[in-house]
């Protein structure tokens, strides 16, 4: 007898549900609308994993089997608090926690600088499974296309916003988008009459003009004092944008399967 290809479903199950000349039936039949034949489906698959015990069949989708679909070798999975881990989500397969783990590298030419173009792990020579050590700044790559090039960045999730491509966002596989605040300037003035030393220091400009127009005797000293935020030493050296404020964050992508 050959192997059954259809699902089965449970002892207690109606008949005719499980009668597959009832799908054909329905076609033909104006009382039975696409959405019925839809429901009934799923409906017939749920009470087959439901009911199932949790083994693998030849013949039979179990709960296993369902997972095994939805959870394929290479799926992510994001965890978010208080929410289970993906082996108690899923109940099938061994998960790593990746979340700090090397996912690519900066890469250039020579042991020093910064990086001149990115790579993902793959494309270093490592296996996607994580099983292998991470490379570390100053490693050399040895084999593949990249083969002679000093790693000089370890790229990884740690602690990282994500944002889309597009507009302002980095270029996708381009490394980390460094935090940044809109410029913030300002102007102020002062004409005092005697005019020694005017430090300034981190945000704070100092310009000076002479004016012959003054007292007998002698001339008055103007300035503006300026402020800009990009000028800032402390407590980091600023880096501003004219456009936008954000955090430290990588560019993403947003995948719709089609067909």
């Amino acid at each position: 007898m050959s192997k059954k290809t259809v699902i089965e479903y449970p002892a207690e199950s109606n008949p005719e549900d499980s009668d597959i000349l009832y799908l054909i039936k329905g076609l033909t039949d104006r009382n039975i609308t696409l959405r019925k034949i839809k429901d009934y489906i799923l409906g017939s698959i749920n009470r087959t994993v439901k009911d199932s015990a949790e083994t693998d069949s030849g013949t039979l989708l179990t709960a296993n089997g369902v997972n095994e679909l939805i959870a394929r070798v290479g799926k992510l999975y994001v965890q978010y608090p208080f929410m289970p881990t993906p082996d108690e989500f899923y109940s099938v397969g061994t998960w790593l926690n990746i979340s700090t783990r090397a996912v690519g590298y900066g890469i250039s030419d020579s042991n020093d600088g910064d990086p001149t173009s990115y790579i993902s792990r793959e494309d270093a020579g490592q296996g996607m499974d994580f099983a292998d050590t991470d490379l570390v700044v100053g490693d050399q790559i040895t084999g593949g296309v990249y083969d002679g090039k000093y790693v000089r960045s370890v790229e990884s999730y740690s602690g990282d916003f994500f944002r889309v491509e597009g507009t302002n966002a980095l270029s996708f596989n381009t490394g980390r988008q460094l935090d940044a605040m809109q410029r913030i300037t300002g102007v102020g003035r002062f004409s005092p009459r005697i005019v020694t030393s005017i430090d300034t220091t981190g945000v704070f400009s100092r310009t000076e003009s002479v004016s012959n127009e003054g007292p007998a005797s002698g001339t008055i000293s103007r300035g503006d004092l300026k402020f800009d935020n990009a000028n800032s030493i402390s407590p980091n050296i600023a880096k501003t944008d004219d456009i936008e404020t954000r955090s430290v964050n990588r560019s993403n992508r947003i995948w719709i399967r089609t067909a």
